[in-house]
């Protein structure tokens, strides 16, 4: 009885860190998403391999809090549905944009589905990159699973100026 009690808060404490606002910074952004990977990884037995980079630059805390929650979804997915054995991460920022990668060895994707077909997970993450203007690519990976590549790239207009 004591481990179902536990087991339904943890599940309850996972929504409310779902649903919480999240604000985050450049800096805070490599942790979050490491976060994320060592809450998967104690949940499930899929190998993780994380390659977070620093990122100095952000226009604001929107771009860092949406890549977030993509990767936060990616992963999950990578974990849960694809069943994946092994799980690529990664981010990294330049001066023109910042990137973000999600592999895995999974099953892959849903043949003969159409954009009207996917999940609301894979909708979530097209949306939350929209929300920011960063390109968002779902595909079969070449070792057969699915490849999650999100693209920020940084206005180049003399009036946008992007903040730290």
């Amino acid at each position: 009885m004591t481990a179902l009690v536990d087991e339904g808060a943890n599940a309850a404490r996972d929504i409310a860190r779902g649903l919480s606002p999240l604000d985050l910074g450049a800096a805070a952004l490599g942790d979050g998403i490491r976060r994320v990977v060592d809450h998967a990884l104690s949940l499930s037995g899929t190998e993780i391999d994380v390659d977070v980079r620093p990122i100095d630059r952000l226009p604001d805390s929107r771009v860092a809090t949406q890549l977030y929650r993509i990767a936060q979804e990616a992963i999950q997915n990578a974990v849960k549905h694809a069943r994946a054995s092994v799980v690529r991460v990664a981010l990294d920022g330049s001066n023109e944009q910042i990137t973000l990668s999600v592999v895995d060895d999974g099953v892959g994707l849903p043949t003969g589905r159409s954009v009207s077909d996917e999940g609301i997970g894979i909708r979530s993450m097209r949306y939350r990159a929209r929300l920011v203007g960063a390109s968002l690519t779902i595909a079969e990976s070449p070792n057969g699973g699915t490849s999650v590549l999100c693209v920020y790239r940084f206005p180049t207009n003399a009036g946008d100026h992007a903040r730290g």
